[in-house]
């Protein structure tokens, strides 16, 4: 063996000597890392878990934020429609009130016009009573001076029979007298021959008796003429006395009877407030604010209710709630008399589910059908006179709100009641009714 087989021999074992010690120093620290990387994955894991912990903390933070936004959206949209609502309570309210402020004023003047024809027509049958006396006291005046005269042709008519007895009888032996005409103004009786003309008024004096005669011919003429005046006078004053006779009973029984109409209106108006206030009261129980609107005029009242009152979606049967809500409404309209009730069906403008079509073909049909079903309620269940009762299907041409939030078509859906004088509304039309 040579010596440089021997220093490779010993270059070798030290090379395999230092590869193994390196090997085992390697293999002690590759133990070390090990056990590092172990602690760092359990530190990993343990942070993770802190983390995740603290996500999910976060995370039932954030869904709690997001149920309370929910909440505060909900609550907000709630003001929202409140607010709404109040607003236009408010502005119904001032409606109501100048409503009510006018037929206040009308009520005042109507009043005031009541009044001023009572005094008139009592001043009128005052003049009437007035005139009344002075015709009756010129009739007594008439009478008593018919009298007069009466007496007095009779005294006339007896002169006349006393101066034909006094006039003494002629002789027989002289010619029969003839009457001739003298001058104007005179008449004599001369004893003369027929051929012998009259001789002058010196020579043939007047027979004093025939002028008297003449005289009260012509005075009991003229009397016979003033009573026959004062008789015409008397029955003109007869008939115009039984004229204003009947014209004053005319305005008595006209005075009488605006009396009587005005008790019965003042009676008719406290009864329909009355019941009025009864319906308001009985409906507070069972309908909120929301889904009832009372709003009154001067001649009719107007009840609009929220369709879910009445009707399931797309359905024209009662339900039990709405049957209770209408027999409040029905007892309170017995007490109202000969009224109108006129009910008016509204929907919103979405079409009829395929679920209801063969029964409701359109809003039409549907909007009448609840409509009937109401009246058909009032007249068999409330017991109100048939011939007093209306039904009308609008559908959805008659808004109260644009179709254009499920908001504004909920107010649309809608059942409204209508109360007024029959007579009023004996040729409606219920396109205006609103």
């Amino acid at each position: 063996m040579n010596i440089r087989t021997l220093i490779a021999a010993v270059i070798g074992a030290l090379v395999l000597g230092i590869f193994i010690w390196l090997l085992v120093a390697e293999k002690g620290r590759t133990g070390e890392l090990t056990t590092e990387l172990a602690n760092a994955r359990r530190l990993a894991t343990d942070e993770a878990a802190r983390l995740q912990d603290i996500a999910d903390a976060r995370q039932r933070e954030i869904d709690q934020l997001t149920s309370r936004a929910r909440d505060m959206e909900t609550a907000a949209t709630a003001a929202g429609t409140r607010i709404r609502q109040l607003e236009s309570s408010v502005q119904t309210a001032e409606r109501q009130l100048s409503e009510a402020r006018s037929d206040s004023a009308t009520v005042r003047a109507e009043a005031d016009k009541l009044r001023a024809d009572g005094l008139a027509a009592q001043k009128k049958v005052e003049e009437i009573t007035r005139q009344e006396a002075l015709y009756r006291e010129n009739l007594i005046q008439a009478e008593a001076r018919i009298k007069e005269l009466e007496a007095e042709v009779v005294r006339h008519l007896a002169a006349i029979d006393e101066n034909k007895a006094a006039v003494p009888p002629e002789p027989a032996a002289e010619a029969a007298p003839v009457v001739t005409e003298c001058p104007p103004q005179m008449t004599v009786t001369c004893p003369l021959a027929p051929q012998v003309e009259c001789p002058p008024p010196a020579d043939c004096p007047p027979d004093a008796s025939l002028e008297e005669k003449e005289q009260a011919l012509a005075e009991s003429a003229r009397l016979k003429e003033e009573v026959a005046r004062s008789q015409t006078e008397l029955e003109n004053l007869r008939r115009q006395f039984t004229e204003d006779m009947a014209r004053l009973d005319q305005m008595k029984k006209e005075v009488a009877a605006l009396a009587t109409d005005r008790e019965a209106a003042y009676a008719e108006a406290k009864s329909a407030r009355e019941a009025f206030d009864k319906i308001s009261t009985d409906l507070k129980g069972l309908v909120s604010s929301q889904e009832l609107v009372i709003s009154e005029l001067k001649d009719q009242l107007s009840m609009t209710f929220m369709d879910k009152i009445f009707f399931a979606p797309g359905s024209a049967t009662l339900t039990k709630d709405g049957a209770k809500v209408l027999d409040s409404v029905s007892e309170a309209l017995k007490n109202l008399g000969d009224k109108k009730i006129i009910v008016i069906g509204h929907t919103d403008d979405q079409p009829i589910s395929k679920k209801w079509q063969w029964l409701f073909p359109s809003n039409w049909e549907l909007s009448a059908a609840r409509a009937s079903a109401v009246i058909r309620y009032f007249q068999e269940k409330g017991g109100l006179a048939p011939e007093n009762l209306e039904a009308v299907g609008r559908a959805f041409y008659n808004p109260v709100a644009p179709n254009d939030t499920d908001e504004n078509r909920r107010k649309n859906r809608r059942v409204e009641i209508i109360i007024s004088n029959r007579l009023a509304e004996e040729t409606h039309d219920a396109t205006g009714l609103q």
